[in-house]
């Protein structure tokens, strides 16, 4: 007789004439020191189906052999943590695609219909008599390009933006580093109500992808979104808002793998995502080209996501997870001040330079799924993945070049800072006036 002793699992093996017997002696997962959040959520449950049945699946056995170290790494790739990262790329998704209806050019497209804004327009023309030895500049404007007329009512744009992104894991918790990149291309059309009120839908689509450091994990989200917004003046306030559905298309695909066992596991699935954006500010001016703008702005976003459970590609039925329907939230609060500065080019074209920066409280930080083995009916577990940090800082930079003839081109750079969580994207995008 042949006595193996592991921490989890204490067995022998008995031989007769025709066969070989296992004899559990004690079987003791939940035990093991040393693990993390999720690891010991796997662990209880295993340990629990073993003390109501009295024995488990193969599979279990032969990860519960593990030593220490092997054992709590298994115990990681088979707790599923991959499931959480749905959230953030459609939470990233519906940002970007927010922000693109709503971004700081918005203001420009009211007033007058000269895309400049009641509060943010040149100086009135100046007579001026140039020196003789100035008269090479002559030629050069000196003010905006001529106002059109408020007939002129309807925008159409489209433009793309990305981002990526990282989240910090939590070694107590137990949750892997989560690695969101992707972007979205949206078209759109406004429509001027009166010279202060701006409204319009847009449609987009785009993918995002989605990964977890030191795990054989990733998934991928494919979307489709379409919103409406709008915006108001009153003198050199302003109040926008937007509101956006999204229908996600969710695939992911993690592997099992330790010392006898691969375990290829994938799931697809349908999600569905809600989100609404409203911003208010004030703009000072601080001289003819230089203003500053104070706002403060709420953000709401859900996710849903159905039952639904993996397949198991390699036939073995060992690790496959069964998920509950969740529904993510994501509400956060901005206060901030925007920056713009214009000047006119040689061309006429007006070109408009723009910063931000604000300070953002996340009130939704949590981002857990309830899941269960399927092989372990009856038994199921909460893993944790990693979240966003509940406060971080916002900076923005970008420019637009307005031609004469109602064509416009804008490109911006966002960043996102916090100590658990660092996002960086960008947009740009063309908008035809007429």
């Amino acid at each position: 007789m042949a006595l193996t002793v592991i921490r989890a699992l204490r067995a022998s093996l008995e031989y007769t004439a025709t066969d070989v017997l296992l004899r559990i002696k004690t079987f003791n997962i939940a035990g093991v020191a040393g693990l993390s959040g999720n690891q010991q959520s796997v662990a209880n449950t295993i340990q629990s189906a073993f003390n109501t049945a009295g024995t488990l699946p193969t599979p279990f056995f032969t990860l519960a052999s593990l030593p220490n170290g092997s054992l709590q790494n298994a115990l990681s790739q088979a707790s599923g943590e991959i499931a959480t990262g749905a959230a953030a790329a459609g939470f990233q998704s519906m940002d970007l695609f927010l922000n693109l209806m709503l971004d700081p050019f918005l203001e420009t497209r009211l007033a007058d219909g000269s895309l400049q804004g009641r509060a943010l327009g040149f100086a009135p023309e100046q007579q001026t008599t140039l020196p003789a030895a100035m008269s090479a500049y002559a030629g050069l404007p000196i003010k905006a390009p001529p106002r059109a007329s408020f007939e002129q009512r309807w925008t159409v744009w489209g433009a793309a933006a990305g981002a990526t992104g990282q989240y910090k894991g939590d070694a107590a918790a137990g949750s892997s580093t989560l690695d969101v990149r992707g972007g979205i291309f949206a078209a759109g059309i406004d429509y001027r109500v009166s010279p202060d009120t701006v409204i319009g839908f847009a449609v987009a689509g785009g993918t995002q992808t989605f990964g977890l450091d030191g795990v054989q994990a990733s998934g991928r989200s494919n979307a489709v979104q379409g919103g409406v917004y709008g915006s108001t003046r009153f003198g050199n306030a302003y109040l926008s808002a937007a509101a956006a559905y999204g229908r996600h298309d969710v695939s992911t695909e993690r592997n099992v793998a330790f010392t006898g066992m691969f375990d290829r596991l994938t799931a697809d699935y349908g999600a569905d995502s809600f989100g609404g954006r409203i911003e208010g500010g004030y703009r000072i001016a601080a001289g003819e080209r230089f203003g500053i703008t104070p706002y403060a702005a709420v953000q709401a976003q859900r996710l849903q996501t159905p039952n639904y459970g993996e397949i198991d590609r390699t036939g073995i039925l060992a690790f496959a997870l069964n998920y509950a329907g969740q529904s993510w939230n994501d509400t956060r609060t901005e206060l901030g001040a925007r920056a713009d500065y214009r000047m006119m080019m040689d061309s006429g074209a007006l070109l408009t330079l723009r910063g931000r920066a604000a300070w953002a409280h996340n009130y939704d930080t949590g981002r857990a799924i309830a899941a269960s083995f399927q092989m372990l009916p009856g038994f199921g577990f909460t893993v944790l993945g990693a979240s966003p940090a509940p406060d971080s800082a916002l900076v923005s930079a970008g420019a637009e070049l307005k031609f004469r003839n109602g064509v416009a081109l804008r490109a911006k750079f966002d960043g996102e800072f916090a100590d658990r969580s660092n996002v960086y994207g960008g947009s740009g995008g063309i908008y035809v006036s007429w």
